[in-house]
């Protein structure tokens, strides 16, 4: 492996920690001496005036053992510097100093590997068509569950693109992927503490109504909310019921969109939580976007638009006029044309 350039993150983060070393050694250094000093003096010191006064001439080293009186002390060897030390007296200058350089050194990091992350990001996008948008979107406005909480709310890396007739039997629809942030500071008397959470997100106007729903995995506490009589829609598909919560205004149009294929589809990719208002599918799940979850999300969001069933499909044809076809919605996969974005497992 070649020698990083100068301003290389690695060679940054080794130039401070160098300088931390520099610092700890002369630190130890100074600390000896003080110690070497100190420990002199309360060993020349510990003998009682007049025993000081009859043991001149005779060497320090066997000058207390010439007299009755025991030493003052034993002396504590540090595990430091192997002398005895009063106290462990180091500079808060140079605590200082550590300190910064390892929050300079802990920063650089971050930024390095978000880097990377970026470029990653920037080439996926380049290879698969997308138009990429780097920049910071504040206080997003949108009607669903993750926007409006916490503070500090910002959307950024967008990347769009039209897909061609990604409903069978509809014209193309407009693909919006990015990442979203917002974070939750808990306040405990005086002190505080800040989480961040990062989403990874798909915004897909899907050219048809889709009601007003929410599909998500259950969990242990949709069960204690059913317990208390709050239920949700069930399925004839236990195994679906069982392992989803969906909600929903309109049960009949929820009923609409979730047929038994989509059922099937939803149970082998089922980690993504999905909301829907009109024409508009929101898909969204923990962690930021690298190039692995945008690669699924993608596969998920062009999936569920091919699973959607023939009748809502033509159901929105004759509401523009055009005739029902039989190759529409979830029926193109008997033709050919339902595409990889359904197939394979989403683990």
């Amino acid at each position: 492996m070649g020698v990083p350039p100068p301003n290389h993150p690695r060679q940054v983060v080794s130039a401070a920690l160098v300088t931390c070393m520099t610092t700890l050694r002369g630190q130890a250094a100074r600390s000896v001496e003080s110690d070497k000093k100190s420990s002199a003096s309360v060993l020349s010191d510990s003998r009682p005036p007049d025993a000081r006064e009859a043991g001149r001439g005779v060497p320090d080293a066997v000058a207390p053992e010439s007299f009755d009186t025991e030493p003052a002390c034993v002396p504590d060897y540090s595990w430091r510097t192997g002398v005895y030390s009063p106290e462990m007296d180091i500079d808060p200058t140079f605590l200082i100093i550590v300190g910064v350089a390892l929050v300079i050194a802990i920063g650089i990091f971050a930024w390095h590997l978000e880097k990377k992350r970026r470029e990653a990001i920037i080439a996926w996008a380049k290879a698969r068509g997308y138009r990429f948008d780097a920049r910071k979107r504040r206080n997003p406005r949108l009607d669903f569950s993750p926007f409006g909480q916490g503070h500090s709310r910002w959307t950024r890396y967008h990347l769009t693109k039209e897909f061609p007739e990604a409903v069978p039997g509809l014209d193309s629809a407009g693909f919006d992927l990015f990442e979203y942030h917002y974070a939750v500071t808990r306040r405990s008397g005086k002190s505080s503490s800040t989480s961040h959470y990062h989403f990874t997100c798909a915004l897909v106007s899907a050219g048809l109504d889709l009601g007003d729903m929410t599909i998500r995995r259950e969990h242990w506490g949709d069960k204690l909310v059913q317990a208390l009589g709050f239920d949700d829609i069930d399925f004839e598909d236990h195994e679906f019921s069982k392992k989803f919560m969906v909600k929903g205004r309109d049960r009949k149009r929820v009923y609409g969109v979730i047929d038994r294929r989509m059922m099937t589809f939803l149970l082998s990719r089922g980690k993504w939580m999905i909301e829907t208002l009109g024409d508009t599918l929101f898909v969204h799940m923990s962690g930021k976007p690298n190039v692995e979850r945008l690669d699924r999300l993608e596969a998920f969001v062009t999936g569920f638009l091919k699973a959607l069933p023939r009748t809502l499909v033509n159901e929105e044809r004759e509401r523009r006029g055009l005739p029902p076809v039989l190759d529409a919605g979830s029926a193109a996969e008997h033709h050919g044309h339902l595409g990889e974005g359904s197939r394979g497992g989403d683990e």
